[in-house]
């Protein structure tokens, strides 16, 4: 699985029930190299500071949105637009860090553990 980070962004929650808290957002673009459809892919995201301290690290699971229309099978050598969020907690130096760093002043990558495929297999990556 390959991706490109296309932007951060910061969402002020709402005070409702879906939608309470405060999220940092990193918008990914991603394109599956696997050669059969692929459900869901599970890794972890992380963030350094410009000097490659570590400053998070969180379990993300990556899959296609649900679509009515079409299935939400990974196709091979298909790509797919994928938000993945961070609870932001204000008290946490490098939550606010995150936050309000320049997204140049960040390293953020996406380390993969997991591969499940449409067709039941599992692989394990690293």
């Amino acid at each position: 699985m390959e991706y490109t980070l296309l932007e951060k962004k910061f969402h002020k929650g709402e005070n409702k029930l879906y939608d309470r808290d405060d999220k940092i957002l990193f918008v990914f673009n991603f394109t599956s190299n696997f050669k059969k459809d692929v459900d869901v892919i599970y890794g972890n995201l992380k963030v350094y500071d410009k000097a490659g301290n570590e400053l998070l690290t969180q379990p993300v699971k990556i899959y296609k949105p649900l679509d009515i229309i079409r299935t939400n099978k990974i196709r091979p050598g298909e790509t797919f637009r994928r938000t993945l969020e961070i609870i932001y907690e204000p008290e946490k130096p490098n939550l606010r860090y995150i936050k309000d760093a320049p997204l140049s002043d960040l390293k953020v990558e996406i380390e993969f553990n997991k591969v499940e495929f449409s067709d039941g297999s599992v692989e394990f990556l690293n």
